[in-house]
């Protein structure tokens, strides 16, 4: 996933920040919240395509380099507490 800058109508290359996670044809669109234009954050559903687990990602709207949050991280909490 890439995040381009729009200025005066025109998509500047090359891209502004890149996502370090590489997504499958199983992947839903990105989708993105926020509280009014501050606090963006970019939703991903990484699909398993077929079995595996799907992982959510969520990514600064700002810098989709920094990732914020990823699903898998609660199974290792998980085998921790256990």
């Amino acid at each position: 996933m890439r995040a381009y800058t729009i200025t005066n109508g025109h998509i500047a290359t090359p891209a502004s920040s890149v996502a370090t996670t590489a997504f499958g044809a199983y992947n839903g669109g990105p989708v993105v919240s926020a509280n009014g234009t501050n606090d963006g954050i970019v939703w991903v559903l990484n699909g398993a395509g077929g079995g595996g687990t799907e992982v959510l990602y969520a990514y600064s709207a700002t810098n989709i380099a920094k990732q914020l949050y990823n699903s898998s991280q609660l199974s290792a909490i998980f085998r921790q507490r256990n």
